[in-house]
């Protein structure tokens, strides 16, 4: 068959094996954006309910009705994302043993190296516990118990770590910073970009129920209260991005002259796609909400800025297993 690579026809013999299965492959690439996307959307739950609707709430007059977790369905989404999330994990589990056994069949003597003889493994296993404890942490949560948020962060925050240990940071010659920077970075862009979702795909069409004039000014509120938790992550997501950037690039010319440069210029491209936009809202769409054209514009924005931010999560799941460039 014809196989086309830039510039040459190049024939490719029926019987030529294929490309092995590794880390770099389309399959496992998806995986790992799955599960980017739904830890994304699980920190963006907990910041959206902890720091952006207790704020929302205290704007409310006393005799309006409160925008609760039971109205916004958060619970729901939190079960949901954790669902996508432990499907992705069994999923990349599946995958990293095709990487060292290929085609071999599942048993204690193929799982044992990778589970519990590697540094991955380990990263793994703490994913794994921590999924379960969110589990339990959610369900605490939708029957009011006590200390669900609180485990319910924790897990996220240990989840968030795990994601670091098996990526670039577990190489860096300061382990343990590199992976909190990168955990760091992970709960940035949960707290930015999950939080914009949940206010948009929960929170927002919930509110436009109401009356049309209440139902817009309440929007206005919300977005109003949604500023500070944006800006506080926002910046913690730019520091530690440019702390890890320039870690696992380490020169101009690694910037400009390797795959990974290449990846983390597109990525920042996007980036800034999405910070531009916050930033039009900011100044042009938040003075003249309360008005049905601005809640209009609003989620416009909203909707290319998470778009971007799809695409963001794509390169981060290349990123991950692209080899740095040469010191």
């Amino acid at each position: 068959m014809f196989a086309l690579v830039p510039g040459i026809l190049q024939v490719v013999s029926p019987t030529e094996p294929s490309v092995p299965f590794d880390v770099e492959s389309p399959a496992y690439v998806a995986i790992r954006f799955v599960q980017f996307a739904a830890i994304t959307l699980l920190i963006g739950c907990v910041a959206f309910r902890l720091t952006v609707l207790p704020r929302f709430e205290r704007s409310l007059g006393s005799g309006e009705s409160k925008g609760d977790e039971s109205v916004l369905r958060i619970t729901a989404w939190l079960f949901g994302a954790l669902i996508v999330l432990t499907v992705a994990q069994g999923a990349r589990l599946a995958a990293q043993h095709r990487v060292y056994f290929e085609d071999g069949a599942w048993s204690m003597g193929t799982m044992r190296p990778i589970l519990w003889q590697s540094g991955w493994g380990l990263a793994w296993l703490i994913a794994a516990g921590s999924i379960l404890a969110a589990f339990l942490a959610v369900v605490r949560i939708k029957r009011a118990q006590r200390f669900g948020w609180l485990l319910l962060t924790t897990a996220l925050v240990v989840l968030s770590w795990t994601m670091a240990m098996s990526g670039h940071p577990a190489a860096a010659p300061t382990p343990r910073v590199a992976m909190a920077i990168d955990a760091l970075h992970v709960i940035g862009a949960g707290g930015w970009v999950g939080s914009l979702f949940v206010m948009m795909f929960m929170a927002v069409p919930a509110l436009l129920r109401s009356p049309e004039a209440e139902g817009h000014q309440r929007i206005a509120k919300l977005v109003a209260a949604f500023s500070p938790t944006a800006l506080v992550f926002a910046s913690l997501l730019s520091v530690t991005g440019a702390f890890a950037g320039w870690r696992n690039v380490g020169s101009w010319s690694g910037l400009f002259h390797s795959d990974y440069g290449t990846l983390l210029l597109i990525k920042l491209a996007f980036v800034a796609v999405i910070a531009g936009l916050g930033a039009i809202n900011w100044q042009r769409v938040l003075p003249r909400l309360g008005q049905p054209s601005a809640t209009r514009m609003l989620r416009r924005g909203a909707v290319i800025e998470l778009a971007a931010a799809m695409v963001v999560l794509v390169v981060t799941a290349m990123l991950v297993a692209t080899a740095m460039p040469e010191m």
